[in-house]
């Protein structure tokens, strides 16, 4: 949204749209490489606690019953920002993004198939938010 991306850099005149998407998309191959990995620790810091510990749950409940998530030729399709909002102590950018897979569910030990298609592709539609506080914004994350 080009209305967005205007008031983003009239707040922060520095951004770059290009670098944030690409930052953006990153992060999504990341989170699906620390699903498939089962370690979702690694990607604590991306999360708030909530959906971290959702998603944390999830995990544990493939860990305990011996089942893995095999993403395969994972592909960002698309990465959009469509709205920007700004409050006292915050901002957010929302993204969608949108990506294509293969994706199935395997038993760990037998390699069984459980759920999915490894045949075809699976297309998937994310809305991602990004929140920052001022203290959030570094050299090292300069959103």
């Amino acid at each position: 949204d080009e209305k967005a991306i205007e008031v983003i850099k009239l707040v922060h005149p520095d951004f770059e749209e290009y670098d944030f998407i690409s930052y953006t998309k990153e992060l999504y191959l990341e989170l699906q490489n620390a699903w498939m990995d089962k370690d979702w620790e690694r990607v604590r810091h991306l999360e708030i606690e909530s959906l971290f510990h959702q998603h944390n749950m999830q995990l544990k409940e493939y860990i305990d019953n011996h089942i893995a998530n095999h993403l395969d030729r994972v592909c960002v399709d698309r990465a959009v920002i469509k709205s920007f909002k700004r409050s006292d102590d915050h901002d957010v950018i929302k993204v969608i993004l949108s990506s294509y897979m293969y994706d199935d569910i395997r038993n760990d030990g037998t390699g069984e198939l459980i759920q999915g298609d490894s045949t075809a592709h699976l297309y998937t539609v994310y809305n991602m938010e990004f929140i920052y506080e001022e203290d959030d914004v570094s050299d090292s994350n300069p959103y």
